[in-house]
C-alpha cells in the first residue's frame, strides 16, 4: 500500500525502531526491492536487535520518506517480468 502524501505517519514513531511491515506501509515497494535497495545503499540498513530480529531506525525511515517527497531520491521502478513463451509440443 502506498502512502498518501497528505496522510501523516501516525504509526511511524519519531524515534526508536520499526519493523519491516511498518516500513513497507510507507515505502511502496516489495520486500525484494527493499532488500536490493539496502544492498545498493539506496535504502537505510537495518539494525540487528537480536539473533533473528532486525528493525530500522524510525528517524532513517522518516528521512527517506522526506527525500522521496522532495524528489531528492526517486522511487525505484518495478522490474519488468520476463515474458515466458509457451511452446507447443
Amino acid at each position: 500500500m502506498s502512502r498518501n502524501s497528505n496522510q501523516p505517519c501516525e504509526d511511524l514513531p519519531r524515534e526508536g525502531f520499526v519493523r519491516l511491515p511498518v516500513v513497507l506501509r510507507h515505502i511502496p515497494v516489495g520486500k525484494t526491492v527493499w532488500y536490493e535497495g539496502i544492498k545498493s545503499g539506496r535504502f537505510p540498513a537495518p539494525v540487528k536487535l537480536g539473533e533473528a530480529t532486525v528493525a530500522w531506525r524510525a528517524a532513517d525511515i522518516r528521512k527517506l520518506i522526506g527525500a522521496f517527497e522532495m524528489g531528492v531520491v526517486a522511487m525505484p521502478k518495478p522490474k519488468k517480468k520476463a515474458n515466458k513463451k509457451k511452446y507447443k509440443s
